[in-house]
């Protein structure tokens, strides 16, 4: 992920379109989400991310609603989803993670559209 957004950094400020002050953008809105595992501090080692990601919405001139951090399995680690801080994870997210996510995205969306 963090390869694609530096790629797209990089293509957007060639077209000139990061520009000294980073002004907004009506109209263009963004969340910053990740899902993580955080098998070891839970979800801080999602916030590097999710903050990383802000900026570069940020310095396209979106303006960034909010982050979301969204518990999520690994792949192929037992351990790590078994025995974290967060308990078991296995199957995350679930369809009552995604539930949540489409209710906040469509709070959001109302609220932008009211």
């Amino acid at each position: 992920m963090m390869n694609f957004v530096k790629k797209k950094l990089q293509f957007y400020s060639d077209q000139g379109k990061i520009i000294p002050s980073s002004p907004l953008i009506s109209g263009k809105y963004g969340i910053s989400f990740c899902t993580y595992a955080g098998p070891h501090i839970g979800k801080n080692e999602a916030l590097p991310i999710t903050m990383w990601l802000r900026s570069f919405l940020e310095h396209l001139g979106f303006t960034v609603l909010d982050q979301w951090h969204i518990v999520g399995q690994f792949h192929k680690e037992t351990d790590m989803n078994t025995k974290g801080r967060l308990g078991n994870i296995l199957g995350r997210p679930n369809d009552k993670d995604l539930l949540d996510v489409e209710n906040r995205t469509k709070g959001i969306v109302g609220a932008l559209t009211d």
